[in-house]
């Protein structure tokens, strides 16, 4: 068998050249301990960061690493490029109401005081992205400074007549690095130099009490107002929204809610199309295969580039959900979900291939919505703050169709979390109720039609067919295609 991904198509494609950048949505408030734990977003590994006692955890993601001043609250580069206030400057004193304004000056000088910080913070929050509780303190710390590196993010700098492609960002087993793009971009088909640009800060706080840990949602945009009445075009399974809550807002609505009452917002949100438009634009992977008549067939499979997620581009969450609730999705809007094969499949052909990151496995606290935003937060710091350029795998395991779905009926089966190397930490297991999620699960549809041999099957005939199940299916022809609801 073999396979090779076909770039983006299949699912309503979505022409966007809008900046899409990752920053912190809230964070925890530090204690008074002089030193925290932060957690890596480039390795995921815990490591200690010297705070000032109002200022909470920072990490940054595979860029350029940077050290705190906390005399003046001021950040600067460890490396080549100019100061980020300096250049932060710059850019505020081309923006129309702060032309010549006493901030723009303070910004560019590095020299901020609690009145400039707070000034700043209020045009950051005016912009879409969060500078922690409680907002504008007049405190230039972590939070403030990963917001103003995702606005600049967000401003797109002019580029030299004669330059060359800009570059991409892979994540292969967790580490960050540049590749040639090519003229156009993958992910969103916008000409080479409108390509989405993003920086790289996502904060995971961890503190002594699992209680005070909260995270951010992964992407946040320049603009929040033009964010959230973005939608798609009107063609294939999403249509434009019908609602434009943010990820955020939608955390903070279901937070408390029993787990039914979780699930069917969740249902009902994602089923109004209230999706990042990312999601609409699918990856096709390709399948080849020899069935028992002998014959090597051809399969193209429209696959989702990531798991479903509740938002906006710019404030989304991802969000584990049951096979029953998932089985209600995938109906709704017209996809099925995987077997065991297509998710190696997908990590085998993915653009973006990320390591696992556990949390704690503290009991029931897995099924919790906190567990499920730190958990989202952490996919944040791995991508680096920019949304991958295809389809991304790793990070999540797939609840998936298999011949145990008719055998174990009132289980969810699960597969998936794939390490570097291709191996998964989580076999085929039926271990949990068909009530279950927790935040390692992730629901990645795929398309209820795939082409075989050049021809459109229904994906639950292929799947029984005995000549054609081996394009899809790595356990024999399945004959359940879904979960009994």
């Amino acid at each position: 068998m073999s396979g090779s991904i076909r770039k983006l198509g299949g699912f309503p494609a979505v022409s966007d050249s809008r900046a899409v950048v990752a920053g912190p949505r809230t964070a925890a408030r530090a204690s008074a301990a002089p030193r925290q734990a932060s957690l890596s977003a480039t390795a995921g590994e815990v490591s200690t960061l010297p705070l000032s006692a109002d200022t909470s955890t920072v990490s940054s993601a595979g860029d350029r690493s940077y050290r705190a001043l906390f005399g003046n609250r001021a950040y600067v580069t460890d490396g080549a490029e100019p100061k980020l206030l300096e250049r932060a400057g710059q850019v505020l004193a081309r923006t129309p109401e702060l032309a010549e304004s006493q901030l723009a000056r303070s910004v560019a000088a590095g020299k901020l005081e609690p009145g400039d910080v707070a000034e700043l913070q209020r045009f950051l929050q005016d912009r879409g992205f969060s500078v922690g509780a409680p907002g504008a303190d007049g405190k230039y710390g972590p939070l403030t400074h990963s917001a103003l590196q995702g606005f600049l993010a967000a401003v797109p700098a002019p580029a030299p007549a004669s330059a060359s492609a800009p570059a991409s960002v892979s994540v292969a087993a967790g580490e960050v690095s540049a590749r040639p793009r090519s003229g156009r971009d993958d992910r969103r088909g916008s000409p080479a130099g409108t390509a989405p640009v993003a920086t790289a800060t996502a904060t995971a706080a961890e503190t002594a009490s699992e209680s005070a840990a909260a995270s951010a949602t992964a992407y946040a945009s320049a603009s929040a107002s033009a964010c959230a009445s973005a939608s798609a075009p009107p063609s294939g399974a999403f249509r434009p929204r019908s609602m434009t809550e943010t990820g955020s807002a939608f955390i903070a609505r279901i937070r408390d809610l029993p787990l039914d009452k979780r699930e069917a917002a969740i249902v009902a949100a994602i089923t109004s199309d209230n999706v990042p438009d990312f999601l609409r634009k699918a990856a096709e992977v390709r399948v080849t295969a020899r069935g028992k008549d002998g014959k090597l067939h051809e399969a193209v499979i429209p696959v989702l580039p990531d798991y479903l997620a509740v938002g906006t581009e710019c404030d989304f969450v991802r969000v584990p959900l049951s096979p029953l609730a998932a089985q209600r999705i995938a109906d709704t809007l017209g996809f099925s979900l995987p077997t065991r094969k297509l998710v190696d499949d997908i990590y085998g052909q993915a653009d973006v291939k990320l390591t696992p990151k556990p949390l704690p496995p503290i009991g029931m606290k897995m099924m919790t919505v906190d567990y499920f935003d730190r958990h989202n937060a952490t996919i944040a710091g791995q991508l680096g703050g920019t949304p991958p350029a295809g389809l991304v795998a790793g990070h999540k395991k797939d609840v998936i169709l298999s011949n145990a779905v008719a055998q174990h009926p009132d289980r969810v089966i699960i597969y998936g979390w794939h390490q570097p190397g291709g191996k998964a930490i989580q076999p085929l297991s039926w271990i949990h109720e068909n009530t279950y999620s927790d935040y390692s699960h992730g629901v990645r549809l795929v398309g209820k039609t795939i082409t075989v041999d050049g021809q459109p099957r229904p994906l639950a005939e292929v799947l029984a067919d005995p000549d054609l199940a081996p394009l899809v299916s790595d356990e024999g022809p399945i004959r359940t295609a879904r979960y009994k609801l």
